[in-house]
């Protein structure tokens, strides 16, 4: 006769449920009923993404500001005194980025960002929400950079 060895399993609790669900995952979102099983796996995933942690931690808008980051340090792309356009800028990580690495409102260095959507706003950062293919946002663009940029950041994605 086989029997299990007695003892709790390291992932069971003593009622023999599992602390982990399907995906290996261990928080779970609160008010997940009425939302579609996407949106569910969306909110589990973020919520147990350990970038998502570091980036609200150091006060970034997204974790993609950390991405920005990391190229940065490995290819010393930013330097002070840049004047840098961010196409598709919302939520702001990457200008968070941009103004602190280019010293953005020392000197003559300008950081523009642009977006269909609303941005929060930043010091010494000029936002303009608009299409940049319309050529008045592009020019709006231009004279706030001052004419040249040093630099043309874009994260953009089409909406799903």
């Amino acid at each position: 006769m086989n029997r299990k060895p007695k003892g709790r399993s390291p992932t069971r609790g003593s009622s023999g449920r599992s602390y982990r669900n399907d995906t290996g995952l261990t928080r779970q979102p609160k008010k997940m009923r009425g939302r579609k099983p996407s949106s569910q796996r969306w909110l589990t995933r973020q919520l147990n993404d350990p970038f998502v942690a570091e980036a609200k931690s150091k006060g970034f808008r997204s974790r993609a500001a950390l991405k920005l980051a990391q190229i940065d340090d490995r290819h010393k792309l930013l330097r002070p005194g840049m004047s840098i356009v961010d196409l598709g800028c919302a939520p702001g990580g990457w200008l968070q980025v941009v103004a602190d690495r280019c010293r953005i409102g020392i000197g003559d260095a300008k950081l523009v960002g642009i977006d269909l959507l609303e941005t929060d706003i930043l010091a010494d950062v000029e936002i303009f929400v608009g299409d940049m293919t319309n050529p008045v946002m592009l020019d709006k663009v231009r004279n706030a950079v001052g004419g040249t940029a040093h630099g043309v950041l874009s994260d953009m994605a089409a909406d799903t």
